[in-house]
């Protein structure tokens, strides 16, 4: 359990946003509780459940983001342990609009458990496409950390990236999901002894 979780929506004008909500492992369904200055804040009441929760925000169909803006989502929890390093998963895109012919979407995830990268974890995108008579509505793609280039040039440093080509073949707009797990106890955090200067791996436990 988390004793506390707040979810930030971050956009330049909070009276865009027609809809921000979050969903808990359960599927209750939480509508954002406050607007402040350029966010869309949900804070979760009390200890919050463990599992993967969603979000997914809206904006009036009307409105548009600035040239070079985007919306991004922070997520702040704190653990039941004071202890406890709390695992995080940032999720970005190199792209807010795309041009399938033009550009390449990529996906990022970034896996820390406290100041650490998690290396050799289970990384996998849901991206869910617009809907078409002719093809399916979602696509599951898996994010390497694995160095070997295109689009991932670091192994081993918590960012899992994938390469998204598999576009509807209808405009609309695409939204996705992450979720990461220890792979089976193979997911580890390196960490340096106080007292020593070898490395030491810590199993990936949530």
């Amino acid at each position: 359990m988390l004793h506390k979780m707040s979810v930030t929506l971050n956009v330049d004008d909070e009276n865009k946003v027609e809809l921000f909500e979050v969903t808990n492992p359960s599927g209750r369904k939480h509508l954002f509780s406050q607007f402040e200055d350029g966010m869309v804040v949900f804070r979760h009441p009390g200890i919050a459940q463990t599992g993967i929760w969603t979000y997914y925000a809206k904006l009036y169909s009307n409105t548009v983001l600035p040239s070079g803006d985007k919306m991004t989502i922070d997520v702040v929890t704190s653990a039941n342990s004071e202890e406890a390093e709390p695992f995080l998963l940032e999720v970005f895109a190199n792209h807010q609009i795309v041009d399938p012919y033009n550009n390449k979407l990529i996906f990022y995830a970034k896996v820390t458990k406290g100041a650490y990268p998690v290396s050799d974890a289970n990384v996998v995108a849901i991206v869910h496409r617009p809907r078409s008579n002719s093809s399916s509505d979602s696509v599951t793609l898996t994010l390497h950390d694995n160095g070997l280039g295109d689009p991932d040039i670091t192994a081993g440093d918590g960012i899992y990236s994938g390469y998204f080509s598999d576009f509807a073949p209808v405009p609309g707009f695409y939204s996705f999901q992450v979720s990461a797990d220890d792979n089976k106890g193979l997911a580890k955090t390196p960490k340096v002894q106080p007292d020593k200067s070898r490395r030491i791996s810590s199993k990936f436990v949530y």
